[in-house]
């Protein structure tokens, strides 16, 4: 199997040709931290097309797709990119960030970037997961998001908030919501848990993701724990157990 792994970011990009028009670099994966088992089920590939048993219809905004093909583009090249289009059968030259697609589409080329490069699934949205926090910070959506927490446990907090100010800009968003409360096991004093609720199925590894680009963010080494799994032994959504550490070493209020 591939490991990733995990390049703090410079702040310089680096050229997509080498010296003398030679192939592109291929840059380091943003995640995997720690071994975290995860659990859920993601979407059927078919041959009928992408997802075309999930038992559900929704869409994603362009920005998601946006994000997506970015990071394929810097951590595997322009061609991988256009090889994943023709694998999931995407014939979009451009996403528009306004504009709503299937999710089919989303995860269609999750599925097809897997296929192309052998990295797991969980894996390659675990690593979309961080990326989509910088990419995201570097967009429209970064001075709301520093604005809404200054350490990982307060931005997880506001998210839902987050989501409603965002809708009022996209008035289909279907968001997931993060309920966030104190772990009250004694034995895990400053964790927080997580509740993660979404009509999509299968991405509890961008959350985890997503936890930990938050913690980049703010300069915070997060650990992750996923302890329930919808639809496992009764339960009705994801929790994960959320530990934020400093680089300092001082756990987040």
């Amino acid at each position: 199997s591939t490991k990733l792994s995990y390049t703090p970011p410079t702040g310089k990009e680096e050229n997509r040709t080498g010296a003398g028009g030679g192939p592109q670099r291929q840059r380091p994966l943003p995640v995997i931290g720690g071994n975290v088992p995860l659990r859920g089920t993601f979407p059927p590939i078919t041959e009928a097309g992408p997802c075309a048993d999930a038992p559900y219809r929704a869409g994603m905004y362009g920005m998601v797709n946006q994000a997506l093909e970015a990071l394929v583009r810097e951590k595997f090249g322009d061609g991988v990119w256009e090889s994943i289009k023709e694998r999931a059968a995407v014939n979009e030259v451009a996403f528009v960030t306004m504009h709503e697609y299937p999710d089919e589409v989303t995860y269609g080329l999750a599925g097809a970037l897997s296929e192309e490069t052998g990295i797991a699934v969980p894996d390659l949205l675990r690593a979309f997961g961080v990326y989509w926090v910088s990419f995201a910070d570097r967009g429209p959506w970064g001075k709301l998001m520093r604005e809404s927490g200054k350490c990982t446990y307060e931005l997880l907090a506001a998210l839902d908030a987050m989501h409603a100010r965002i809708a009022m800009s996209f008035p289909a968003l279907k968001p997931p919501s993060f309920r966030v409360h104190a772990d009250p096991d004694p034995k895990h004093a400053g964790c927080k848990l997580l509740e993660y609720r979404s009509h999509r199925p299968g991405l509890a590894p961008f959350v985890v993701g997503l936890l930990e680009g938050m913690g980049s963010m703010f300069g915070e080494r997060v650990d992750v724990e996923q302890v329930a799994a919808r639809g496992e032994s009764g339960a009705e959504c994801d929790v994960f157990r959320v530990r934020a550490v400093s680089v300092k070493g001082v756990v987040s209020a």
